[in-house]
C-alpha cells in the first residue's frame, strides 16, 4: 500500500534531513498499515525514533507551512482578544498576533483541512497559519490566564527556533519565506494598534533596533 502524497512528502523530508535511510523509506512505502492522518506520525515517533522537533520540520516542509517554536512564545493580555481560549483549547490552536483584518495562528494538526474555515468564521478575519508542536500549544493554552503584556521579546526569541540542544533543527529553512519575521512585524503593528498609535518608527543600530510608536502626535 503506497503512502498518500502528504505522508510521502513527510518521509521524503526526513530522508533529506538524514533522519531516515532508504531502507526505512521503502519499509514505510510498502507498509500494510493504514498510514493516513496522524497514524504515520505515531509510527515515526515510536518505531523510527524521530523526535517531535524533527517531525515538525518535516511536516512544515510537506505542508508548506513555516514552523514556530511555541515554547518561546509568551501568552499575554492580547493573545485571546480575537480568538477565545475555549475555542483554541477545543481545536488545539494558538493565536500569535495580528492586526486589522488578519490573524496569525499556530496549529498542530495540518491534516485538519477544516481548521482554516473554522478560525476565519469564528474571528471574521483572514488567517495565516504556522505549524507548532501539539504539546507546546497545549502548554501555552493551559498557562496562567493572569498574564502581562510581553512586548516583542517572545517573538524575537521564537525566531531562533533552536529547541535547546537539537542541533538538527538548523536545517535548510533559509530559502523559504521567514514567516516568524512576518509574525514579529504583525506583533509590532498589533501593539501599536492597541496603544492607539498612528505611526511606527523602527530605528536600526549595530546590535539592536528601537521601535517607537507615535501616540496622540507624540
Amino acid at each position: 500500500m503506497s503512502l498518500a502524497r502528504i505522508q510521502a512528502a513527510i518521509v521524503d523530508s526526513l530522508y533529506d534531513m538524514g533522519r531516515l535511510n532508504e531502507r526505512h523509506c521503502q519499509r514505510l512505502q510498502n507498509s500494510d498499515r493504514e498510514l493516513s492522518g496522524n497514524a504515520i506520525e505515531e509510527l515515526l515517533l515510536s518505531e523510527y525514533k524521530i523526535t517531535r522537533p524533527q517531525l515538525l520540520l518535516a511536516k512544515a516542509k510537506a505542508f508548506k507551512l513555516a514552523p514556530i517554536n511555541v515554547r518561546r512564545f509568551e501568552v499575554n493580555e492580547h493573545t485571546f482578544a480575537k480568538l477565545d481560549r475555549s475555542f483554541c483549547q477545543a481545536h488545539k490552536v494558538l493565536p500569535l498576533g495580528g492586526a486589522y483584518d488578519r490573524i496569525i495562528v499556530a496549529i498542530s494538526n495540518p491534516f485538519d483541512a477544516s481548521i482554516s474555515q473554522k478560525v476565519e468564521s469564528h474571528t471574521g478575519m483572514q488567517a495565516s497559519f504556522l505549524l507548532g508542536i501539539e504539546a507546546d500549544i497545549k502548554d501555552a493554552l493551559d498557562a496562567n490566564q493572569q498574564v502581562e503584556a510581553a512586548g516583542f521579546s517572545d517573538v524575537v526569541e521564537a525566531l531562533g527556533l533552536d529547541y535547546e540542544s537539537e542541533e538538527e533543527l538548523k536545517e535548510d529553512f533559509t530559502g523559504e519565506e521567514s514567516a516568524p519575521i512576518v509574525l514579529l512585524a504583525n506583533r509590532i503593528i498589533e501593539e501599536a494598534y492597541h496603544s492607539g498609535g498612528s505611526d511606527v518608527h523602527i530605528e536600526p543600530f549595530e546590535k539592536e533596533s528601537r521601535v517607537r510608536v507615535r501616540v496622540d502626535g507624540v
